[in-house]
């Protein structure tokens, strides 16, 4: 998402994205926007390249969303292997257990749009993740 920032923002969308952060820290981050009073309507979380998630970690995104609609997108980083899957299957099972869950399938459609390491998409693949949410949400 970091590498996409700019295109996400011109389109209106308020972006917090740093590298290498986990799911805990991204249940932090919406936390701390709750007890601040701010109640966002719509999430977007892309979350899992550095750290496994599990379904409780999942639950607990959802739990700090509260009714927030949240859109998952899946991982796409062929080199991740087992990783990419186990993080995959626990957003689409995620997904099945609540109603304003909903997924963003990066997977489908990243290996036309990242770079020659496979995972950024600062070479151009931006407007592409950048359409795919747009047209998910």
């Amino acid at each position: 998402m970091l590498g996409a920032a700019s295109y996400l923002e011109a389109d209106g969308i308020t972006v917090v994205a740093e590298e290498s952060h986990t799911w805990d820290w991204g249940i932090a981050v919406v936390q701390g926007w709750v007890a601040q009073g701010i109640h966002p309507r719509t999430l977007i979380v892309h979350l899992g390249n550095n750290s496994a998630v599990s379904s409780g970690e999942f639950d607990a995104m959802m739990a700090a969303a509260g009714g927030a609609q949240v859109y998952f997108v899946t991982l796409y980083e062929p080199s991740l292997g087992a990783h990419q899957a186990q993080v995959n299957s626990v957003i689409e099972a995620g997904i099945g257990r609540y109603a304003n869950a909903h997924l963003i399938n990066w997977d489908s459609v990243a290996a036309s749009a990242v770079c020659s390491d496979g995972i950024h998409i600062s070479c151009g693949g931006a407007q592409t993740y950048v359409n795919l949410i747009l047209s998910s949400i």
